[in-house]
């Protein structure tokens, strides 16, 4: 039998939200990009991810696929797109 005298009795972790209040948007709805490569472009959620994004390729958040009006599909991350206001 292995000797676990050695590990902690216990394990903090850090305490972090619950990874759903960041979607706000379901698929269909119509978002703006706000920043990055992509700022500017309209398009339409297809879904919520959690991966790496367009701008921030090295690091896993959660976000949208948004489909763009030129037939394009980006991820962006959640505080990237706000949603686009009807005229």
């Amino acid at each position: 039998m292995p000797d676990i005298a050695p590990l902690p009795g216990c394990v903090t972790a850090e305490y972090r939200h619950p990874v759903s209040q960041y979607y706000r948007f379901r698929r269909g709805d119509r978002v703006v990009i706000l920043s990055g490569k992509h700022s500017g472009a309209a398009g339409v959620v297809d879904s919520a991810v959690f991966q790496r994004t367009v701008d921030w390729p090295g690091q896993f958040a959660p976000g949208y696929h948004v489909l763009l009006g030129d037939g394009r599909a980006v991820t962006v991350r959640w505080d990237q797109v706000e949603r686009l206001e009807s005229d």
